[in-house]
């Protein structure tokens, strides 16, 4: 009867084609700059000749890491965020994690069942975008004891890291720029405002600077 299940290749098929110890060849695949470029160098190609996959799932019962990020964004329609995540990604790759994607699109009613369920599939942080999320959210974090980075916004945050910058302060600078220059029409294009904290304080940055310079930014005005 034709054997519909060949041998998958294993971690001690590449040690020995590579005709290195079983350790080392494990150790080179979950921390190759702490093996030598040769020994890295006969595990890789073994793993492409043999066609050899790792079993993440068995690889994070036993180190009790996953080498996953979870990012949850707003939405992946912004180009900002793409860019983001992009970098986000090309970063953590470089460190051999991979990056596990969500989105709740701007609905904060949904962001605590996206976290959730990322969180479930096993990740060593999340990201997540802005300072303010439910309560609820935080506590899964902290009952989960899992590392926490929030993104885009400049407040301190109730729980985790945040990388700061100011978006209200970012405006008001070009704004000015441009008003230095002699405009006073100024229009301006922006996101959803609605549970989108960073567009609103960057309508106002905007609003700051014009009322500076006696003007008035007229939320009303839209094109024909």
């Amino acid at each position: 009867m034709k054997d519909f299940h060949p041998h998958r290749p294993t971690l001690e098929d590449v040690a020995r084609l590579a005709g290195v110890s079983l350790g080392s060849a494990s150790r080179a695949l979950s921390v190759p700059d702490r093996v030598k470029p040769k020994t890295l160098a006969l595990v890789k190609g073994a793993v492409e000749q043999l066609g050899y996959v790792s079993n993440g799932a068995a690889r994070a019962l036993a180190s009790k890491k996953t080498r996953t990020i979870g990012a949850i964004y707003p939405t992946m329609y912004n180009p900002a965020f793409v860019q983001s995540l992009d970098t986000l990604q090309r970063t953590l790759w470089d460190f051999n994690y991979q990056v596990v994607l969500a989105s709740h699109e701007y609905k904060p009613e949904r962001e605590y069942d996206v976290v959730k369920a990322v969180v479930e599939r096993g990740v060593d942080g999340v990201v997540l975008v802005g300072t303010a999320h439910e309560d609820r959210v935080f506590d899964l974090m902290r009952q989960r004891d899992i590392p926490l980075v929030l993104t885009w916004e400049n407040d301190e945050p109730r729980y985790g890291e945040c990388i700061r910058f100011d978006n209200r302060r970012a405006t008001y600078l070009m704004t000015k720029e441009v008003l230095k220059r002699r405009h006073e029409r100024i229009a301006t294009i922006c996101g959803y405002l609605e549970h989108n904290k960073r567009a609103r304080e960057r309508l106002d940055g905007i609003a700051d600077a014009m009322r500076e310079a006696g003007l008035e930014l007229d939320l009303d005005d839209r094109p024909p």
